[in-house]
C-alpha cells in the first residue's frame, strides 16, 4: 500500500485532511531508522517497549477493583482486544460578550485491537504500534449566534509523553493533526487547556475533588454493565466544576472572537472493554448542585446515579424516558429530540427542551445528537441544564411504536 492510501485511510477517518508538510514517515520510527535518520529514542525499540508498558495503567475486569479518580486520571493499556476509553468534558459556557455557548471536548484512545482494525478500515499496520491513537472531538455551539461546528483529530500520541505526573496531566499531542489537549486533575483543580481547529480555550475548574462513582447492578461502585451483559466499563463523573476562563474561536464572518467565560462543567472518564457505542444518556446539572445520570442503553438495560448537594452518591434501579419528538441527522438516521423523564429522585418529573437542532456529532464509527437541554419542572420553570447524548433509533429501539418508545401520557 502505498504511502498516499495510508494518507487517504488515517483523513477518511476523522474528517481531517493532514497537511503535505507532515509526511507519514516521521510518524514511524522504523521509517527513519531505515534510512538512517536519528531517532529521538535511545533506546533499543524492545526495551523501549517494556519501558512504555510501564507507563500504562492495568485494570481488573474480573474484580472490578480500582484506584482513586485521580489515580486512574492517566492512560491505561489495553488487555483484550475491545478495550476502549475517554477523557469527556462538557459544559454550558456564559460569555463577558453576552452569548451563551455549549462546548464538548472528547479524548478517545483508540488503542484495543478491535478499534485499531475499525478505525483504519481492516489496516492496524498503518498506526505505528508503540504510538497511541487518540481521536479527540472538538464541539461548540454559539447559541446567541445560531453557530455550531464540530470536527476531530488524530493524534498518534508518545506513550511515555502522554501522561505528566508532576500535573497530573493527561496530554495529547502529536501528528497528524495539530490538536493539543493538557487536561490537568490535581487536587480539586481541573484545567482544561485545548486548542483545536474549531476552538481553543483555559478552562480552571474547582470542585473536583468530588467524585461521582457509576453503580449498577454489580453493585460495585465505579464498575458497571456498559449495556451487554458481558461488557465492563469502569465509570466516574466530576459532575460539579465551575470554572473560569477564556474562549477563542472564528466565528461565521471569519471574525476571531475572544471572550472571558464562566461556566459549570462535568467530566465523564471511562476505560474499560466492550462494543457498545449507542445509548440514550443525560447529565442533569440542577441550580441547586444536585446531580443526576442517566444511562439508557438499547437492549433496555440501565444505570441511574444521583448525586445530591450533600455528596451522598444513590444507585437506582431504573427510570423512564418518553421522547417527544426526533432529529433527522446528516448520516440518514433517526434520533431521539426532547424528552420527559420520570426518575426516583426530587420531583420525580422533568422536561428536557433542546437548544438547538443543530447539535450533531458526526464521525465515520458514529453520529449522534450532543446538546444542551434546559430542564424544565412540572411548573414549567427552569431548575437547571442537562446534556444529552442520544443515537440512532434502530440500535436504541426508541423510535415511534418501537420497544423502548414512550409516547406522552394523555
Amino acid at each position: 500500500m502505498s504511502r498516499a492510501d495510508v494518507r487517504t485511510r488515517l483523513s477518511s477517518l476523522i474528517r481531517y485532511t493532514v497537511p503535505p508538510s507532515v509526511p507519514l514517515s516521521c510518524l514511524r520510527l522504523s521509517h527513519r531508522r531505515r534510512r538512517g535518520e536519528s531517532c529521538p529514542y535511545q533506546q533499543p525499540l524492545n526495551d523501549r517497549r517494556k519501558v512504555i508498558l510501564m507507563a500504562y495503567l492495568d485494570y481488573d475486569l474480573a474484580t472490578g477493583q480500582r484506584r482513586s479518580a485521580a489515580q486512574e486520571w492517566a492512560l491505561h493499556r489495553p488487555l483484550g482486544p475491545d478495550f476502549l476509553e475517554w477523557h469527556y468534558f462538557t459544559a454550558p459556557l456564559s460569555g463577558a460578550n453576552g452569548h451563551e455557548y455549549f462546548l464538548f471536548l472528547c479524548s478517545f484512545n483508540f488503542s484495543g485491537e478491535t478499534y485499531r482494525n475499525e478505525i483504519t478500515k481492516g489496516h492496524p499496520e498503518q498506526l505505528p504500534a508503540d504510538l497511541v491513537p487518540i481521536v479527540t472531538s472538538a464541539h461548540l455551539s454559539d447559541y446567541t449566534d445560531a453557530m455550531v461546528r464540530g470536527g476531530d483529530g488524530l493524534s498518534l500520541v508518545d506513550p511515555l509523553a502522554a501522561h505528566n505526573e508532576s500535573r497530573n496531566a493527561l496530554v495529547v499531542r502529536g501528528g497528524p493533526s495539530e490538536y493539543d489537549i493538557d487536561l490537568a486533575y490535581e487536587g480539586d483543580n481541573l484545567i482544561v487547556r485545548a486548542r483545536t481547529d474549531i476552538y481553543e480555550c483555559e478552562l480552571t475548574c474547582s470542585g473536583a475533588e468530588e467524585v461521582m462513582w457509576m453503580r449498577d447492578s454489580l453493585d460495585k461502585d465505579g464498575f458497571i454493565r456498559e449495556g451487554g451483559q458481558s461488557e465492563r466499563s469502569f465509570y466516574y463523573s466530576l459532575p460539579r466544576l465551575p470554572f473560569r476562563g477564556w474562549l477563542r474561536y472564528t466565528d461565521d464572518e471569519g471574525d476571531e472572537v475572544r471572550t472571558d467565560v464562566t461556566g459549570q462543567g462535568w467530566v465523564d472518564r471511562q476505560w474499560g472493554e466492550f462494543m457498545t457505542r449507542s445509548w440514550e444518556w443525560t447529565s442533569f446539572r440542577f441550580a441547586d448542585g444536585d446531580r443526576l445520570n442517566t444511562y439508557n442503553f438499547g437492549n433496555g438495560y440501565q444505570v441511574c446515579t444521583f448525586l445530591d448537594r450533600e455528596g451522598v452518591t444513590t444507585s437506582y434501579p431504573g427510570f423512564r424516558v418518553i421522547q417527544n419528538g426526533y432529529l433527522r441527522t446528516p448520516a440518514d438516521s433517526w434520533v431521539s429530540w426532547g424528552w420527559d423523564y420520570e426518575v426516583p429522585v426530587k420531583d420525580g418529573w422533568y422536561r428536557l427542551v433542546p437548544m438547538s437542532d443543530k447539535d450533531i456529532i458526526s464521525s465515520d464509527m458514529n453520529t449522534f445528537f450532543e446538546g444542551l437541554s434546559r430542564v424544565l419542572d412540572r411548573e414549567g420553570r427552569q431548575v437547571g441544564w442537562a446534556v444529552t447524548e442520544s443515537m440512532d433509533t434502530r440500535v436504541m429501539h426508541n423510535g415511534p411504536h418501537d420497544l423502548f418508545n414512550h409516547f406522552p401520557k394523555s
